[in-house]
């Protein structure tokens, strides 16, 4: 535009170019050029307002670039935060996860060896007792008791549930000596819950007045046994000390049993009566209802002693 002026303005005074032209038409002169120069401003104050425009949008953009940058980077950290957060959270849950698989894989070790050592154990396992106790237990009796009941002896008992268990306190993966010895009792605890619950009820007064009808699976309830381990009472229970025989020895014998009720005790005066050569007191205030005891006691001097 200013180019396009300058020409003009050339173009003009050439035309112009004589002077008596110009005197005569200064005026004519003076408004031409008057009237370029007002272009030339408003032209120079046109464009200055479009770059103004130009630049304003400019601006904007990039502030609206900043603004989306600033909160992608905003995202961003946020998500490093949480990255970070969770980075700590799996490597506190890495150290208790090794420390739980040090303590499962030392239990299930263990459970090996402890399964080892009880089959060992069972092999020399003999219920016959020895003297002076008489056992109605017999071994053949019991393995089958426990091949049929078995699960019903270990079914409340966990070993998965017992490894959390086992391990849920654990700190480090150091385990003691201690605490596996502890755990192993308190499996057998558990185990021998188990069985005190089965026995429950059982009475060694009514079994042995009918062990037909009295029947139980962990004990042989034939008549005839009755009939020969009765007559044991009276032949393992003498008097542990033996008398040089100076003089007559009279010891007192004595049978406790417990009994539900007075009625039965007096069944049982006369039921033990007939296997014994010499009888014995009865007592019922013995408190174990699991077995009867035989008791011979007598008076001895010093010298009467061996």
């Amino acid at each position: 535009m200013i180019f396009a002026s300058i020409v003009a303005a050339a173009f003009l005074y050439n035309y112009f170019e004589d002077w008596r032209f110009l005197e005569k038409n200064h005026s004519i002169a003076v408004v031409v050029i008057a009237c370029l120069v007002l272009l030339y401003f408003l032209n120079r104050s046109r464009k200055h307002k479009m770059e103004e425009l130009d630049f304003d949008k400019k601006l904007k953009a990039l502030a609206e670039e900043i603004a989306e940058k600033e909160k992608e980077l905003a995202k961003t950290s946020l998500e490093m935060h949480f990255a970070g957060h969770y980075l700590t959270k799996l490597f506190e849950l890495q150290a208790i996860i090794n420390a739980k698989h040090n303590a499962t894989s030392s239990f299930l070790i263990n459970l090996k060896a402890w399964y080892q050592e009880e089959m060992e154990t069972i092999k020399l396992f003999d219920a016959d007792t020895q003297l002076p106790f008489i056992s109605l237990l017999k071994n053949e009796k019991l393995d089958t008791y426990f091949d049929k009941h078995k699960m019903t002896i270990i079914g409340d008992i966990s070993l998965c549930a017992n490894i959390i268990g086992f391990s849920e306190n654990l700190v480090d993966s150091t385990i003691t000596k201690e605490d596996l010895k502890q755990y192993k009792e308190n499996i057998k605890e558990r185990c021998v819950g188990e069985l005190e619950r089965v026995i429950q009820g059982f009475n060694i007064y009514l079994f042995l007045q009918n062990p037909v009808d009295n029947e139980y699976d962990f004990l042989d309830s034939n008549p005839d046994l009755i009939r020969k381990v009765m007559p044991l009472l009276d032949e393992k229970s003498p008097i542990f000390l033996y008398d040089n025989g100076t003089v007559s020895v009279n010891p007192n014998k004595f049978i406790l049993i417990n009994t539900p009720s007075d009625e039965d005790f007096r069944q049982w005066r006369e039921f033990f009566r007939e296997y014994f050569r010499r009888q014995p007191t009865p007592l019922d205030n013995f408190s174990s209802p699991y077995k009867v005891m035989v008791v011979q006691m007598a008076d001895f001097n010093v010298s009467q002693i061996n």
